[in-house]
This record gives C-alpha cells, structure tokens and sequence, in this order.
C-alpha cells in the first residue's frame, strides 16, 4: 500500500503546528488575561528572590527552545528522509510496473542441447541465439539437464 502524496510543504507546514503547539503549552503557565494582570494587586516578594525566579524561568525557557529547535531539525531530517524514500519506492514501482508491461511483450526461447559429459565447454559459439526481426536481446542464461550431462541456453527476446 502506497503512503498518501504529501508534499514537502505542507510535512513542514504540520511540523511549524506542532512547533507552535509546544510553545503555547510553555505560555499557558499564566491563563490570567493581560486586564486581569493589571488588576491585580503585585504580591510582595523580596527583589532577590524575584529576580533568581525570573533568572531560572529564563533559564527554563532558553533549554526548552533549544530542546524545540533540536526536535524540529530532526524533524526536517526525518522528513527529507521520509521524501526521498517515497520518491525511490515511487521510482523503483514505476520501473516493477513498466518492467511488466515489456515483460508481456517479450518471449522465452532455448538453443539446442549440447553433450557436456567429458568435454569442457570453452566457447559459445556452439549456441544459436537468435532474435527475429524487430527484437533484441534482453537476458540470457545458462541451462542444464538430463542431470548435468546436456548444456542449452535459456534467452528473452523482446520487441523493440
């Protein structure tokens, strides 16, 4: 089963999304509106205290940054992985499908056999390949029978 056609795009689009979503989780720690902010009384805290705070949220939030932009590289990673895998297994099926349609336009044929008990097989111009007009060659392979003592040649011709 083929993976749904997504474009380059629209991977990176949903990954921003994503991206945004983690930030707007790190900003929900105040659900207090900006007008209800400024209604609020300030609650007294020693300024020591409160700077050491405001220093460690700062902290927090430049780590989870960094740890949200490395997620995001290795997202772009994965996805130019994913888009260059989806392109070759479309290459390769386009090739299996094409393959099939000349397979049907191609036939199997055999030379004679040759006696192999005793004599070494040095040359092959013993074996008669031929494709007719309008073929070429494809393939082909050695062949063995009558157990081992006969030699042929299996070959594909092909329409041009």
């Amino acid at each position: 089963m083929l993976p749904p056609e997504i474009s380059f795009s629209q991977l990176l689009t949903a990954v921003f999304i994503i991206l945004i979503c983690l930030t707007k989780r790190a900003t929900t720690e105040y659900p207090v509106s900006p007008q209800k902010r400024e209604d609020m009384t300030p609650i007294k805290t020693h300024s020591h205290h409160h700077k050491k705070d405001e220093k460690n949220e700062v902290e927090s939030l430049q780590k989870e940054v960094q740890r949200l932009s490395h997620e995001l590289n290795n997202m772009k990673y994965n996805l130019e992985r994913f888009q260059n895998e989806t392109d070759r297994k479309l290459q390769l099926l386009q090739h299996r499908t094409s393959s099939k349609h000349h397979a049907k336009k191609c036939r199997i044929d055999f030379t004679n056999w040759h006696d192999t008990v005793g004599k070494s097989l040095e040359y092959l111009d013993g074996f008669d390949i031929h494709c007719r007009h309008g073929e070429y060659l494809k393939q082909w392979r050695m062949t063995w029978g009558e157990k081992l003592k006969k030699k042929a040649i299996r070959f594909v011709c092909c329409h041009v």
